[in-house]
């Protein structure tokens, strides 16, 4: 437990929190004993490893990296360095003919990368091409189910991207992206998926946007609370319809726990030391919930 406070990262207050990436490694293995045969076999055991590696190597890093490094800002200096560059040309060229244009063109463009791209966007470029291979053969290797999580995976990182540009976090789309489909992808890796899986992925991402809006949001917002305990209480709602009572117990219990620790913000309390202290409570009860459903 003390690891996942460790892994939560300091910010101002109002400043964007991230996800510890132990929770989403977390929801992927929650959702694999939701689908696995027990006792485990030595292929579910590779299965998992290659899902592990998609959900952290793979999503975690190329969000971490996408949604935290400035890719516009390099922009800004593409008009110095293409004026330096339009002076130089191909040999034996005329400045005014098609070739001279191109010539300035390519000058320009290896000016910009060599000047303002590379040195400030070489090593986070290289860690997603990284990534993204590492995705890509995972893919490959797991099952063709998990293709539509790869999809929407890339349009949540795209569209917090432009929120990005635009001086906007995006911690729903991180909570949807890391936890929501990193349990998905862990049952879809062993078995066809089922709709209390389903319904439980969806609420335990809507838990962790709250914690995640918790984390940064202002004293006076109390929007991450209720989106925390919203998501656990339609939680302990599918565990009921899944009739699950004793685990449906062991997860308002769990909530019962948070509320207890989120009394001392209604005076304005440390949010970022309680959404710290939140993590490990959804994960045991992302852990009791997988558990009783399987």
């Amino acid at each position: 437990m003390e690891s996942v406070n460790r892994l939560s990262q300091e910010c101002p207050a109002g400043a964007q929190v991230h996800l510890p990436g132990i929770v989403g490694l977390w929801a992927a293995v929650c959702g694999a004993v939701i689908a696995v045969r027990w006792p485990p076999q030595g292929a579910d055991l590779i299965t998992l490893l290659f899902v592990v590696i998609l959900v952290t190597l793979g999503w975690g890093t190329v969000w971490q990296l996408a949604t935290t490094t400035d890719w516009f800002g390099v922009f800004a200096d593409s008009r110095r360095t293409s004026q330096a560059g339009s002076r130089r040309g191909l040999p034996y060229t005329q400045p005014g003919s098609p070739a001279g244009r191109v010539g300035r063109w390519l000058g320009s463009l290896s000016g910009w990368w060599r000047e303002a791209f590379w040195p400030r966007l070489g090593s986070p470029a290289t860690g997603l091409l990284v990534a993204a291979a590492l995705i890509g053969a995972s893919a490959v290797i797991l099952p063709g189910r998990l293709a539509p999580l790869v999809a929407a995976f890339a349009a949540l990182v795209a569209l917090a991207v432009v929120r990005q540009r635009r001086g906007k976090g995006s911690p729903g789309g991180e909570a949807l992206a890391r936890v929501g489909l990193g349990w998905l992808a862990g049952h879809l890796a062993f078995g066809e998926m089922q709709w209390p899986s389903l319904a439980l992925a969806l609420c335990f991402a809507l838990g962790a946007w709250g914690a995640l809006r918790m984390g940064s949001g202002q004293a006076a917002d109390r929007s991450g609370l209720w989106l925390l305990d919203g998501g656990q209480v339609l939680g302990l709602a599918v565990l009921i319809a899944a009739k699950q009572p004793l685990a449906a117990g062991g997860l308002g219990l769990a909530l019962f726990g948070q509320v207890a620790l989120q009394m001392p913000l209604v005076q304005g309390g440390d949010r970022r030391g309680m959404a710290r202290r939140t993590w490990p409570w959804l994960m045991a009860a992302m852990a009791v919930a997988a558990v009783a459903i399987r």
